[in-house]
């Protein structure tokens, strides 16, 4: 990714680059700086349109990439330098927009139209070419899911990236991109609808996940490249009531939890359907059911950024908050009380649960190491809830269209103190911005 870039002045690298946060509402666009007090930044407002929306920072939170209508989409410079524009790819139907994880590469999708080569574009940034940008493969893909995006996932050196089509998982070379060339393996697996590319390097590692069809179980499998035969895989677990499932990585690589959840519940009891959640360690020893401790559904899970344990909210309201390592040891159970969303700082030392949309606003915080709350408070009306980057405030946002009044934002302080707070009337977006790792010590 920084070979595709100019470097930059050797004097931005000692200075961390700026918390940001990327607004949208009424008024137009915004890239905001801070914290606390989050105030546009005055070199953006002149460089990125009022029309754009649907932002997305790549990993290290140096690049930001917009929607912007006609004028197709737009690849902003946003460190610690000057905000600049560095790409304009010119796909004004776009309406989805991802990076590859070093930010070699953009991939945009747009609605599949008759005639199209192809509506699945994987763009590859270079200062060299015309806009920025210029197109390294293209592929019809009809569908778009929100959790299978982008469609074709790297692993984090860049080094391979997956696509899955009927019948098999294709795998490519992910430094020239994905189609560029011919696959360079290909996985056979009937009725596989879903790949997640584990965070580790070495080795690199991905699972697959096959739905129930004509009365046999859902299957989960985790698989390390290259062997890439059908029984070669690593680690398994089958099991049923599973339309859909969310598959999350330990930060290691070293295991994988499946959230299946079915729409309906048979036995009557939950208006959501039916939630279960599993382990798979990556070593295949003792996969199951990660032992809950009160009935209901499973309402959030999340790992820690840094360690692998994970948290899971769960049970009938009021629910329960429980931390388990990856031997599915309970490391901590925080209590009984009605939270429904999880969010981990990113250092991980703090944990922030929330019970938002029917469930009442209570935001706790909670310092997972000395095992002790910090804060609770009252913060109805959220819909939106996310960290800064340097893990020493948290974002809540009222966003528009889910709710019609009161839109807008409150920065908050560990101890539960509001440090910074903004109305914006139909506020739509309201997106932290990430950072390198070891950016804010």
């Amino acid at each position: 990714g920084a070979a595709a870039r100019a470097p930059r002045p050797a004097h931005h690298m000692a200075t961390p680059p700026p918390v940001q946060m990327f607004t949208r509402c009424k008024a137009g666009a915004k890239l905001l700086a801070g914290p606390p007090d989050f105030s546009p930044r005055e070199d953006a407002s002149s460089v990125i349109p009022s029309s754009a929306s649907s932002a997305v920072f790549s990993a290290d939170g140096a690049l930001l990439a917009l929607l912007e209508g006609p004028a197709g989409v737009g690849v902003y410079e946003v460190g610690a330098g000057p905000v600049r524009k560095v790409a304009t790819l010119d796909r004004p139907a776009a309406t989805a927009v991802a990076f590859s994880p070093l930010a070699t590469f953009v991939v945009t999708w747009e609605k599949l139209v008759e005639g199209s080569e192809g509506n699945l574009l994987v763009w590859r940034l270079d200062p060299s070419s015309e806009g920025g940008a210029k197109v390294a493969s293209r592929f019809k893909q009809k569908a778009f899911a929100r959790d299978k995006w982008p469609s074709t996932p790297w692993t984090p050196d860049e080094s391979l990236a997956f696509q899955v089509v009927t019948g098999e998982i294709l795998v490519h070379d992910g430094h020239a991109g994905p189609g560029a060339g011919p696959p360079t393996g290909r996985l056979k697996l009937e009725g596989v609808s879903k790949v997640s590319v584990a965070p580790c390097a070495d080795p690199q590692r991905f699972a697959t996940f096959v739905p129930e069809h004509q009365g046999g179980g859902a299957v989960v499998r985790i698989y390390d490249y290259p062997k890439l035969v059908p029984g070669a895989y690593r680690a398994t677990k089958s099991f049923f009531k599973a339309q859909s499932v969310d598959l999350r990585w330990a930060p290691s690589g070293g295991g994988l939890l499946a959230l299946a959840h079915t729409d309906e519940d048979r036995t009557g009891r939950s208006y959501y359907g039916e939630s279960n959640l599993f382990y798979l360690p990556s070593d295949g020893k003792g996969a199951g059911s990660v032992p809950l401790g009160k009935e209901g559904p499973i309402h959030d899970v999340a790992w820690s950024p840094v360690a692998d344990v994970f948290a899971v909210v769960h049970g009938f309201m009021p629910a329960l908050l429980v931390v388990y390592n990856s031997a599915l040891d309970k490391v901590h159970a925080f209590g009984e009380a009605p939270r429904n969303t999880l969010r981990w700082a990113p250092h991980g030392h703090l944990l922030a649960a929330g019970g938002f949309g029917n469930v009442g606003g209570g935001l706790d915080i909670w310092d997972v190491d000395r095992r002790l709350r910090l804060a609770s408070v009252d913060a109805h009306m959220t819909v939106g809830c996310e960290w800064t980057a340097d893990s020493c405030f948290l974002v809540t946002s009222t966003l528009f269209p889910r709710l019609r009044v009161e839109n807008g934002f409150r920065v908050w302080r560990p101890d539960g103190t509001v440090a910074h707070r903004a109305g914006a009337e139909e506020l739509t977006e309201c997106t932290p911005g990430p950072a390198p790792p070891g950016a804010h010590p």
